[in-house]
């Protein structure tokens, strides 16, 4: 009797560590089947948007006369609006937001951006009206940005087929973004300008950060 309760406790536990070995071996194998995914993806992705780096090309600006700001934030830590890759210049202040749009970019009946893309549509945001309303903000700042030109980017990647006419400023392929900002210098604020700028707004984003 003894023997046979010991071989009945032996094989439910055999079972039991079966059971645990068939699934950690699934997850094992799913862990490795997500690996290959994210490794034979990533490098698609990555092509699509290939040179899509707009820090890399903001940074090729001559730094004495432009000066780049990375990130900004706007609104406190509550709210978190934030704009990326701010220029500010001896010839005015560059607001450039950039999107990883790389299907066909037009405007419907609308007049609502949307991208198509192997037959799917999607309604993009209003990035004008976006820049425009960070252009605002700054200007409401301080009297320092006072008569300043602003001037709004939309940047896509080369890939993209742009379909859209600009209201104002800039609505077009990261190719062409570095030869419209350096296009528009023809009124020089100084350099003195350009850093009482550069540092209102650099303490508008500390504020906000805190």
């Amino acid at each position: 009797m003894k023997t046979m309760l010991l071989d009945e406790g032996f094989s439910i536990f055999q079972g039991e560590y079966s059971f645990l070995g068939v699934l950690i071996s699934a997850i094992i194998l799913l862990a490795i089947f997500s690996l290959i995914m994210v490794y034979w993806i990533f490098p698609k992705i990555k092509k699509s948007v290939k040179g899509f780096n707009v820090g890399a090309q903001l940074n090729k600006l001559d730094k004495p006369n432009y000066k780049r700001i990375k990130k900004i934030y706007f609104e406190n830590y509550r709210h978190r609006k934030f704009v990326e890759n701010l220029i500010v210049s001896n010839y005015g202040v560059f607001v450039i937001n950039a999107h990883f749009e790389t299907g066909k970019i037009s405007q419907n009946e609308n007049g609502k951006f949307v991208s198509e893309k192997d037959g799917a549509i999607k309604v993009l945001g209003d990035y004008e009206r976006e820049n425009q309303k960070t252009i605002d903000t700054i200007k409401r700042l301080s009297k320092t940005f006072d008569g300043v030109p602003f001037y709004s980017l939309v940047v896509l990647p080369n890939s993209a087929q742009i379909e859209v006419q600009s209201e104002a400023g800039f609505f077009g392929h990261i190719k062409d973004m570095l030869t419209y900002i350096k296009s528009n210098s023809t009124v020089d604020l100084g350099a003195e300008k350009r850093d009482e700028m550069y540092s209102v707004l650099c303490k508008e984003n500390s504020k906000n950060q805190q």
